[in-house]
């Protein structure tokens, strides 16, 4: 039976939906959640030593070997015996009071590690997306400037060499392998191999959970990326409240392979979640773009997770390959129990063909769970916990978090969210950290969210745009610019992986797009052919702006309807904030980075490679798209 039938979704242990709603005079609906939010220990460290003593042999975080032939393991003992070691080393580097340790390295067993040993010492970690170290030393000098760093983690001195040498040059540098010129490099080894003495258990005894622990970038898609604080508090509020959402507080086995960066907030509280639950950790070096997804697949062929996240882009490969490969399908579905995305609307078609999947691995449908968050909220604050076929939705508050919806029109709220997991603020920015909260203490979003169904408010809340994203057309009209992109994203599915509307101040909608490899190749019938070539090649063109002609023939409005668009053939630069450690796009900045593609879209006599759609062969493209808009 396919997932259009009345197959029963996989048992699962998710929280009861039990939400208390309250209507205002002034037209605000406040949610809560009744379930109360239980602390079950005083700070993160003490999850550590409780699964040290009850499980002490249990792998806790496993990462490949470099030659990807086997996996390696640190045991919640070791875990313990490690940091405490490291605790140590990094009390005798006496770094001065109130400086950081900025992290630059991808996810790894000893980025983690340090990374507890300072929340046991009281030194706020900061990790750094791997492509601004890399790749934008601009970026990379703004954060350090920001944090004022007193040491550097880099995983490989050598890789990080320019970084460290131009950003870095007088601050303490500690490396798995350090850069062989710098005779001061602190090898991370001889630090991990630190006797702990009477000072790492004061420090353990007088850890404040309210001091910062980390600060975490903003992506900066509404605005310049700003150092979030996040005390273990807020980690510890977040990743109990997702725990309780799901019912996974009782140490029941999660298994989690994630890619998501730990310097995204996310990721580092899907970590904090496998240590807090007694679960395990597999680093998926692999992520849901292009070439890089193929060591994912390699990963899922050895590890089947209890909880999958990804992107939507993610799982448009992921359903391809598992479609191709019915031992892959097996293994990714033997003990599988949630689905999760989020970052944009999953297209329909991927979620019908995942179903189908699953019901002929499985028997049973598997719920898609999706989360609503930010940076600042640690990154919790509602979350689909029901089994629904319906996906787009975000959900409803968690429990420890309260939403207040405040009308912008007869349909759509903007959010705000209350909770002990929210940020204090900025660091270093007391003005935007006084305009981070309305005067009832709840964290402005900046999103706008409707119910599903207005008269039952339990079915959930569905996205409605990023307020910051919306813009207006000459004519005044706005564009609700998240809400067309989902749109627009299941009317090509599956053609297209990501998408930037653009028209600020024209007469007419058009779009940069990004084609999503695989389903070109095999609609082109051209294995292996580049992004330019695909790009260019006139079946693909032609179902592209058919599929935007039907979409423009129920959506005729001149804020719906969209008149031109441009293949990319440059990869969206993570380095250039064009792409969010998570995957998804930034529309503003790449709007800001490609302003020449943009003019492209809206020129009188466009080039070639700007596609009208719904023109005939040989008609010519230059004629004036507005004529057509109403």
């Amino acid at each position: 039976m396919d997932s259009s039938g009345q197959t029963e979704f996989r048992p699962t242990t998710f929280l009861p939906r039990d939400i208390e709603v309250e209507r205002r005079s002034d037209g605000c609906v406040l949610l809560r959640c009744r379930a109360p939010l239980t602390l079950r220990a005083e700070n993160m460290l003490a999850f550590l030593r409780r699964q040290a003593s009850e499980k002490p042999d249990a792998p806790w975080i496993s990462q490949r070997v470099e030659d990807r032939s086997g996996w390696r393991s640190v045991t919640f003992a070791e875990a313990r015996t490690t940091i405490d070691r490291l605790a140590q080393g990094l009390i005798d580097l006496d770094l001065p009071k109130g400086r950081s340790l900025v992290v630059l390295s991808e996810n790894s067993i000893e980025h983690a590690l340090l990374t507890y040993a300072c929340f046991q010492v009281g030194i706020a970690v900061v990790p750094v997306t791997p492509a601004y170290a890399l790749q934008s030393p601009t970026a990379l000098q703004e954060r350090l400037a920001v944090v004022g760093a007193g040491a550097v983690f880099a995983q490989d001195g050598a890789r990080y060499a320019d970084a460290l040498d131009r950003f870095a040059p007088d601050v303490r540098v500690i490396s798995v392998a350090p850069r062989a010129d710098h005779p001061h490099d602190i090898d991370f080894a001889a630090l991990a191999a630190c006797t702990p003495g009477e000072a790492v258990e004061q420090a353990y005894r007088l850890i404040d959970i309210d001091a910062p622990a980390r600060y975490m970038f903003t992506s900066g898609s509404s605005g310049q990326p700003k150092a979030v604080i996040q005390t273990q508090r807020n980690l510890l509020v977040a990743v109990e409240s997702n725990l309780a959402t799901f019912g996974q507080t009782g140490g029941m086995g999660i298994v989690r392979l994630d890619w998501m960066p730990w310097s995204h907030v996310t990721g580092a509280a899907v970590l904090a979640a496998t240590l807090v639950s007694g679960g395990r950790f597999y680093i998926d070096d692999g992520r849901p773009v292009g070439a890089d997804f193929t060591r994912t697949l390699d990963n899922l062929r050895e590890v089947s997770p209890t909880n999958y996240f990804s992107m939507p882009a993610g799982y448009v490969m992921l359903v391809e390959a598992l479609e191709n490969d019915a031992e892959l399908a097996a293994c990714f579905f033997e003990n599988l129990l949630t689905m999760g995305y989020g970052g944009a609307r999953m297209p329909d078609d991927v979620a019908k063909r995942m179903q189908d999947l699953a019901i002929h691995h499985t028997g049973y449908k598997i719920p898609f769970t999706c989360g609503y968050g930010s940076t600042e909220t640690g990154p919790g604050g509602a979350m689909v916990y029901w089994p629904t076929d319906r996906v787009g939705l975000i959900g409803l508050p968690q429990p420890g978090y309260d939403m207040k919806l405040v009308p912008i029109d007869d349909e759509r709220f903007e959010v705000r969210v209350r909770s002990e997991a929210v940020s204090p603020g900025y660091l270093e920015q007391p003005e935007a950290t006084a305009r981070m909260r309305d005067g009832d203490g709840y964290f402005c979003m900046g999103d706008a969210a409707a119910f599903q169904s207005p008269d039952d408010p339990l079915q959930g809340l569905v996205f409605a745009g990023r307020l910051s994203d919306e813009f207006k057309l000459v004519s005044g009209t706005f564009v609700r610019t998240n809400e067309l992109t989902d749109s627009l994203l299941e009317r090509t599915a599956p053609l297209l992986q990501h998408i930037v509307l653009c028209g600020e101040g024209e007469q007419y909608l058009a779009m940069l797009a990004w084609l999503n490899l695989p389903a070109a190749r095999a609609l082109a019938r051209a294995p292996g052919a580049s992004r330019e070539v695909l790009n260019r090649d006139p079946q693909v063109r032609a179902e592209l702006s058919a599929a935007l002609a039907r979409h423009n023939a129920v959506n005729s409005s001149s804020s719906r309807a969209l008149r031109r668009f441009l293949l990319q053939d440059e990869e969206p630069d993570p380095a250039q904030g064009e792409l969010a450690d998570k995957g998804s796009i930034r529309a503003g900045d790449v709007r800001r980075r490609r302003a020449v593609e943009v003019k492209r879209l809206f020129a009188t006599n466009p080039v070639p490679e700007v596609v009208e759609i719904g023109a005939r062969r040989g008609e010519n493209a230059a004629r004036s798209p507005a004529s057509t808009v109403s």
